[in-house]
This record gives structure tokens, sequence and C-alpha cells, in this order.
């Protein structure tokens, strides 16, 4: 018996070897794979717990963004004043902005995120969350936005979709007319502009040879007739203000889809770089027109 007692005292000796062997095999090859050493796990900041609310000196720090956020969604958006609501919820001890604006359907809610994002991190502030939520019908797009800073959440923001206001989502095409006596430094400006629009040249003018193998470089498409319906021509002002004002009225009060015809002057050069972007904001879609023959 006293045998057997041995056996077994030698057995439970061996696999607790093999076991404390294994485990340093592991750790071994971890430190193999792992040159700098063992590793603290990765924090993931997208998950990092938030509170939700602050005392009143706090909040009235924040405010001032508050405004620029309303000035960016009117100026920039097209989102009107009376489609935002702002509140202020008391909580326990705490409180927080709560805004709620109505938005149409196809809303560019990618740019706006960008511009919203900039804008907060030019005033130290900061972006801790967002979530879509889709919709049934396409296009449909609920957004819900945390601003705040250190994880505290300053504002809540509630982008609604509403079906009382009319779906953004026009299709404009753009067409700059002009062209066509000579390839000079104009026409290569307007070619070179990354905006979409198509070019309008007829074929019986003299440079339309040239215009039409630089502008299929550019992929800018040349046209040798115009549209003979839903065609809207911009009375063209010379103050700029006035010009920005009459562009977007047109695109106001043109159907779903039609042709806007520009010239080739330099302030619609001028306009281009910088209302196209805008025109996207607002929930326009900008196509490029081609002729089929």
């Amino acid at each position: 018996m006293f045998a057997k007692l041995q056996n077994k005292i030698f057995l439970l000796k061996t696999l607790t070897v093999a076991v404390l062997m294994l485990i340093a095999g592991n750790v071994i090859a971890y430190l193999v794979r792992s040159p700098d050493g063992p590793r603290r796990p990765s924090v993931n900041f997208s998950s990092r717990q938030v509170t939700v609310g602050v005392d009143e000196d706090d909040l009235i720090e924040y405010a001032p963004l508050d405004t620029l956020i309303d000035s960016l969604m009117i100026r920039e958006f097209d989102i009107q004043p009376g489609w935002i609501r702002n509140d202020r919820v008391q909580l326990d001890n705490v409180m927080y902005m709560r805004k709620i604006v109505q938005i149409p359907k196809y809303f560019p809610s990618t740019l706006f995120n960008l511009d919203l994002t900039k804008l907060t991190n030019d005033h130290d502030w900061e972006i801790l969350s967002v979530n879509e939520k889709i919709g049934r019908q396409a296009g449909a797009s609920d957004i819900n936005i945390d601003i705040g800073k250190d994880g505290v959440i300053y504002e809540r923001m509630d982008m609604v979709v509403s079906p009382r206001i009319r779906p953004s989502g026009k299709e404009v095409f753009f067409i700059i007319s002009g062209f066509g006596s000579e390839f000079d430094d104009n026409v290569k400006s307007f070619l070179e502009l990354p905006e979409t629009f198509s070019v309008y040249v007829p074929k019986d003018q003299p440079a339309f040879k040239v215009i039409s193998l630089e502008a299929e470089r550019l992929a800018k498409p040349v046209i040798k007739n115009l549209p003979w319906r839903n065609i809207y021509y911009l009375e063209e002002r010379s103050d700029e203000r006035e010009l920005t004002y009459q562009f977007f009225e047109l695109l106001n009060n043109i159907p779903n889809r039609g042709f806007v015809v520009l010239s080739n002057k330099p302030h619609i050069h001028d306009l281009i770089k910088k209302q196209f972007p805008r025109v996207i904001k607002r929930g326009y879609i900008i196509r490029s027109y081609s002729e089929r023959w």
C-alpha cells in the first residue's frame, strides 16, 4: 500500500511539472510575439462612459456654440428657424440643452456632420456620439448627436425627418455658355474647376474641336445644343451678395429637374467655386448633362 501511495505522489508531481511547463511556454511565446513586452489592453474611446448635464454656469459657457450651430444649419443647410426648437432640460441637480430640429428627407447628414465637427473643434468642444436611425422610407434618417467635452454631455440634438417639409433632392444640371470663339485662359480656368457642370459650345465655332478635346480630358461634357425645356437663366448681378441671393432663389423656384445656364464670366467662376458646395449641402443633386447624339 505504501508503494501505491508513492506512485500517486510521483504522478501528481509529474502532472504539476507538466502544467507549469505549459504555462511557461505560453508566456514565452507571448513575449516572443510582442517584442515590446507585455502590453496593456487597448482602450475603446468610443465606448467610454459619459454623463449628462452640468451646472448652470457651465451651461452658460456652452451657449455661444449652440447659437453658432443654429446659424450653421440656417445659413448652409437651408434649415428654417421655425424648424429648430431649443430647450433646457433640468435634471436633479444639473441641466443640459436639448435641440430638436425638423429636417427633410435626403438631408445631407454626412456633410452636416463634417461641418459640425469642424465647428465644435474650432471652439474646443467635441462630438461625443452620433447615432443615425434609418427610416422605412428611402432617404429618411433621424440623427441623434451628443456634444460636450471631457465625457460630459452639454447638449443633445435630435434631428428628426418631418413629412411636412418638402423633400430635398432636386436634380440640377448646370451648363456654362459663351465658349467657342477661342481657347484661352478663361476657358481653361472653367474646365479645370472640380465642380460638376457641362460646357455649351456650338459646333460651328472655330475653337469647338480643341475645347472638346480638352474638356473630355478633364471630364467636362461638351454639348452642341441646349436642352429645349426646363431651362433657366441666372439673372446676373454685379454685387456678389445680390448674385448669390438670385442664384439660390432661382434654384428654389425650378421644378424637381431643371437646367440652369450660366455665363463664362469671372464672377460666375467665383460663384461656382464658392456656392456649388453649398448647393449640395442644401439638398440639391448636381448632375452633368450629355447629349445623346
